[in-house]
C-alpha cells in the first residue's frame, strides 16, 4: 500500500536531516596567517616510495606535527560526540644531515643557537610560524590545504621571539598542546614510543583511527 509505506516514510524521516541540503565536505582548513605552534610529534616512518620529477625514488622519511596552539585564532575542531581535536600541521621531510636537506636547515632554523644535537629534543617546546593555504584542483574539485610555508618557500618555524620597531626583543608566550606527544625512533623503537603513536576509536564505517 504505497499511502500506507509514505505514512510510514514520514514518520520515520521526522527529525533526521534534511537532505535537500548538502552538507559541508570536511573541514575547512586553520586560518591563514600567523600561527602559535607546539611542537607536538617527532616520528621516523622508515623508507617511502616518493615521485620526484615523474619518477619513483625511495627515502627514508620522517614526520614532524605540530599544534596551532592559538585557541581563538585556530579553535580545535569538535566532532559529533562532542570531542574536541586540535589542528595539527605535519611536515614529512627526508631524514637527512645533507647541508642542503630541509631537515638540517629546519633544525638549525628552529634552534639557532645549536643548543639541541637532534630535532627531536625540542618535542613540546613553543614556536611561531605562519600558515599559508595552498589551492589545487584534485579529482575534479577545487581542495585548499593549510602548510607552514609558501608555495617554493621555505618553513617558516622559527623560536618564539619578536622585535619591535625599537630593537627590543620579547618572548612571546605560548599555550599548551591538547595533543599527547608523539616520539618514534625507527632503529631503537621503545614500548612506550609504540604507545605514543597509537589512536583509539573507529570512524564511522568501521575503519581504525590508529592509522600511524
Amino acid at each position: 500500500n504505497i499511502s500506507k509505506a509514505k505514512a510510514l516514510a514520514a514518520k520515520a524521516t521526522k527529525g533526521r536531516p534534511d537532505q535537500r541540503v548538502a552538507t559541508k565536505g570536511g573541514s575547512e582548513p586553520p586560518a591563514a596567517g600567523k600561527a602559535k605552534l607546539r611542537y607536538v610529534g617527532y616520528v621516523e616512518l622508515g623508507e617511502q616510495v616518493e615521485l620526484f620529477e615523474g619518477r619513483a625514488r625511495v627515502r627514508d622519511k620522517v614526520q614532524l606535527t605540530f599544534e596551532l596552539v592559538n585557541r581563538k585564532k585556530h579553535p580545535p575542531i569538535e566532532l559529533e560526540d562532542g570531542t574536541k581535536v586540535p589542528r595539527r600541521l605535519k611536515i614529512e621531510l627526508t631524514n637527512s644531515l645533507s647541508e642542503r636537506a630541509t631537515l638540517f636547515q629546519l633544525r638549525r632554523q628552529m634552534d639557532p643557537d645549536d643548543t639541541k644535537s637532534h630535532i627531536a629534543q625540542m618535542v613540546e617546546d613553543g614556536f611561531l610560524g605562519k600558515v599559508y593555504h595552498h589551492t589545487f584542483t584534485a579529482q575534479g574539485r577545487e581542495v585548499t590545504v593549510a602548510r607552514l610555508k609558501a608555495k617554493g618557500g621555505n618553513y617558516t618555524i622559527e623560536p618564539p621571539f619578536e622585535e619591535d620597531e625599537e630593537g627590543e626583543v620579547t618572548e612571546v608566550s605560548i599555550p599548551e598542546a591538547m595533543s599527547e606527544t608523539l616520539l618514534f625512533f625507527w632503529d631503537s623503537p621503545t614500548l612506550e614510543m609504540w604507545d605514543s603513536l597509537y589512536i583509539e576509536g573507529e570512524y564511522e564505517k568501521g575503519r581504525s583511527r590508529n592509522v600511524i
